[in-house]
């Protein structure tokens, strides 16, 4: 089928050029070969001889037309034995040109082959190669990005771009076509187009294991620049493109890797030696610098060989962990092929961001540049895979403290966002990190949504730990059913904590306290009674605190010590004991002053923990209410429902037994 497709884009290049007029003959007037009556000239001229011919009658007519785009582009048209068995029939070549010949070419410059690709290539095949053809809008915004736009910035020998992966071709269809714009002069000409197409061939390149793919990008990259041949032609300039630099080759591969060996004397093989001196930079050759841009959308999720599986964990020991795909070996090599203050754009699955197969990935990134922008792209990219992608741009950058100084731009688009907002950067969501917070983290996370609110929660979280460690030293912090929060502090403790804030602060033991008449303890009691875990004030009885109901209780006619008394001794220390064995260790404070410094003390606990509690809810909120606007989820009733259905189930309130003691 891919043989079919070669003759097919063959004739559909032998059409753009007669649309463009590079077809003449010696009357130096354009002349169309195998349409609008090539084909019917053609049969009067060997209707005569049919009956003795053999194979396909029309094969010296293709083979006239291809002679003449020899002419051109000689190495498309030349070698490449592995797709030349195919022929059209004598309908199927009719059929074809007839569809071909309804149209216009003369004005394509735009990625037709990779268009026509896309549509031909079956989705099993995508999913087992892992290869999926780059959307123009993303094209378009990667070379934006990484400043392969016009003028001085991608002119020059040290302005060269490659795509490791490039398929079809469509990043070096959009940059040529960039290169070609950006030597014409102010009424919008080119000088000399000879020199420009020498350019164009110099400065862009290409990798890609499939031969096919690397056909179809160097067709694509011949029609960007057939009008410049037809200017070359008018100023009677007649020269060959030379052939691009498109390399039907493992991009994976090391220079002197153990599996480019094993595919000696195949197509593969044949061009190595001149990519090994780019994969390796090898001194003293024009490769040495790197490139000034590396882009690609490399392939993903592809089945790998245990062989091949080996291979990368031999020459990729650096970042290969677990089960890496295949496009985290590509973000290694773009690093590798990056010149000094390069830029590199990638489009990728966004797992290596946060995955623990990708922290060694990662921290290679972090060690190779700044990281100056991450876009967060919508679902649905393509209709063929079910992956969610992101954009990462990074510019090369050797001294440390400027990687730690630069300000990731993160651009989030909303998951059911088309790419029309890619391109006028209508974002959903723009937010900033400092390198510097993922270059020590222990697994160098690009955690591209950290933002304000998540700075919240992180702060939240912190204080909750907190809250966490009063409740193990005995605070009680509950959500009760009425809506309200229960908050109990530990009296001993906090009693323990003024006391070493503040020396001065005095108090008296239980039997000094009784024998000042700070309380009483009626005569009625059981002092062989212990306390127990239900200490309480009746409402019959206001002034009392009941330590063991109708047995054991105290009559406080002061409020605050009142009020003291029954947090304190609901202490779980005392439960169980009697007066005997609390009467000289429990203390309470003894002047009034020092009574309202605990209270206030106690206040301000509460005050704090309350504070905490009253953050959470609100980030709670604010997180809720981002989900749904995230999703998309605007009904009032539905969002209602939804966070209904979410809520927390408070904790029962401790049932309190409030039995009065008898009556004296």
């Amino acid at each position: 089928m891919q043989a079919a497709y070669v003759v097919f884009i063959r004739l559909l290049l032998i059409r753009v050029c007669e649309d463009k007029e590079l077809f003449q003959g010696e009357d130096r007037v354009a002349h169309r070969f195998v349409s609008d009556g090539g084909m019917k000239q053609w049969q009067e001229t060997i209707k005569r001889y049919w009956i003795f011919a053999t194979g396909n009658p029309y094969s010296p007519l293709l083979d006239m037309a291809y002679n003449n785009a020899q002419n051109i582009y000689a190495h498309f048209f030349t070698g490449r034995e592995l797709f030349n068995w195919y022929q059209l029939n004598e309908q199927q070549l009719i059929m074809t040109l007839y569809q071909l010949s309804r149209f216009n070419f003369a004005g394509v410059d735009s990625d037709i082959v990779g268009t026509v690709y896309n549509t031909y290539v079956s989705r099993k095949e995508k999913k087992e190669k892992g290869q999926y053809y780059t959307p123009p809008e993303i094209v378009n915004y990667i070379l934006d990005e990484v400043g392969y736009v016009s003028g001085a910035g991608i002119i020059g020998k040290n302005k060269r771009l490659i795509d490791p992966a490039c398929g079809s071709g469509s990043f070096l269809v959009a940059a040529a076509k960039r290169l070609v714009s950006a030597y014409k002069n102010n009424t919008d000409q080119i000088d000399d187009p000879v020199t420009v197409l020498e350019r164009v061939q110099a400065n862009l390149f290409g990798f890609d294991l499939n031969p096919f793919a690397c056909y179809l990008a160097e067709v694509n990259l011949l029609i960007q620049v057939l009008d410049l041949v037809k200017l070359a032609y008018k100023k009677q300039q007649h020269q060959p493109i030379k052939r691009f630099h498109i390399y039907n080759v493992d991009a994976l591969a090391r220079p002197a890797g153990t599996y480019r060996f094993a595919l000696f004397n195949t197509l593969i093989a044949e061009e190595s030696d001149q990519v090994d001196q780019i994969k390796s930079r090898s001194p003293n050759t024009s490769y040495a610098n790197g490139f000034a841009f590396v882009v690609a959308n490399p392939p993903y999720g592809a089945k790998l060989s245990d062989a091949y599986k080996n291979t990368l964990r031999a020459d990729y020991a650096d970042v290969f962990y677990g089960k890496p795909d295949t496009y985290i070996f590509f973000l290694k090599l773009g690093t590798e092929l990056l010149a000094k203050n390069g830029s590199f754009g990638f489009i990728t699955p966004n797992t290596y961001l946060m995955g623990i197969n990708s922290a060694a990935l990662r921290r290679e990134l972090l060690n190779v540049g700044g990281i100056y922008q991450i876009v967060d792209l919508p679902q649905g990219i393509w209709a063929d895979a079910n992956v969610d992608c992101v954009l990462l741009f990074l510019n090369e950058e050797d001294d440390e403290k400027s990687r730690r100084n630069q300000k990731v731009q993160i651009n989030l688009l909303g998951i059911r966002d088309t790419l029309d907002k890619l391109t006028t950067r209508d974002w959903a969501e723009v937010l900033t990190q400092p390198q510097t917070r993922w270059m020590d983290d222990s697994k160098y996370e690009f955690d591209i949504r950290y933002d304000l609110l998540m700075q919240k929660v992180d702060r939240i979280l912190a204080k909750n730990t907190q809250l966490n460690q009063l409740r193990e030293q005995g605070y009680t912090i509950k959500r009760q059913r009425d809506g309200n929060t229960l908050i109990a502090i530990p009296y001993d403790r906090l009693l323990s904590e003024i006391q070493q804030q503040n020396p001065n602060f005095s108090t008296l033991n239980f039997f000094d306290a009784r024998a000042a008449q700070l309380f009483s303890i009626p005569e009625k009691c059981n002092l062989q009674e212990t306390i127990s875990s239900n200490v309480f004030i009746p409402p019959k009885y206001p002034t009392s605190v009941v330590l063991r109901n109708n047995k054991l209780w105290f009559e406080i006619p002061d409020e605050n010590i009142r009020r003291y008394l029954l947090g304190y001794l609901k202490v779980p220390q005392w439960q169980g004991k009697t007066w005997d064995e609390i009467k000289n260790q429990a203390q309470i404070p003894e002047e009034e002053s020092d009574l309202n410094a605990f209270f206030a003390w106690e206040d301000q606990k509460r005050q704090t923990i309350q504070t905490l509690l009253d953050e959470v809810d609100q980030i709670d909120a604010e997180i809720d209410e981002k989900v749904l606007n995230l999703y998309d989820i605007t009904d009032p009733t539905d969002r209602q429902r939804i966070l209904e259905s979410g809520a927390k189930t408070d904790e029962e309130a401790e049932t309190t037994d409030t039995t009065e003691p008898e009556e004296e």
